[in-house]
């Protein structure tokens, strides 16, 4: 896997390939309930096109100690996976892992970072994701509000498919292509 900030046109190929596997896994009925850096394979021949593995791990975050220090893992699970909301699984939780994923590749680093577990959970479920152009990363409007969408706190607000997502970063590269950078 490979971690850290990617090119605009990278982070979106990424994106598209993590969408379109989560679109055949959940027409299989099935959730991921991992998708994180450790789960991406990258091919070695210098293409952006990625593999999804580690189907069906799930963390039992709550299990934890409060003062522990946790893996990379729980940066991309969704408040309801992590039980901080009772809200069922279903392909959102899924979903805000991508996002979490392309805030990743596009900012540097996940949406919330803590040490602590606890912390974490509760900048996930409290703060407000940060908006990447406030943070100064040079991104299309549109991508900063579809990468919004996929982090809300509540699954009903996110995007309820791995097709809706894709619709919408699809017609963002097709603008692009076409030169309107704010798509």
């Amino acid at each position: 896997n490979r971690r850290g900030t990617r090119p605009l046109q990278e982070a979106l190929a990424v994106a598209t390939g993590l969408f379109s596997a989560l679109i055949d896994v959940h027409r299989a009925g099935l959730l991921h309930r991992a998708v994180n850096p450790g789960h991406i394979v990258f091919p070695g021949n210098g293409t952006s096109r990625v593999k999804l593995t580690g189907f069906g791990a799930s963390t039992a975050i709550l299990a934890i100690p409060a003062n522990v220090a946790m893996s990379d893992a729980v940066h991309y699970v969704s408040p309801e996976q992590a039980g901080l909301i009772d809200r069922n699984l279903g392909p959102p939780s899924d979903l805000y892992a991508v996002g979490a994923l392309l805030f990743e590749c596009l900012a540097g680093y996940p949406p919330f970072t803590d040490e602590i577990v606890t912390e974490l959970l509760r900048k996930q479920l409290t703060d407000a994701v940060p908006r990447l152009c406030g943070l100064g990363v040079d991104v299309p409007r549109t991508l900063d509000d579809i990468v919004q969408r996929l982090l809300r706190k509540d699954p009903r607000d996110r995007y309820q498919s791995a097709e809706a997502v894709l619709a919408d970063i699809r017609g963002l590269r097709q603008a692009l292509r076409q030169g309107r950078k704010d798509a």
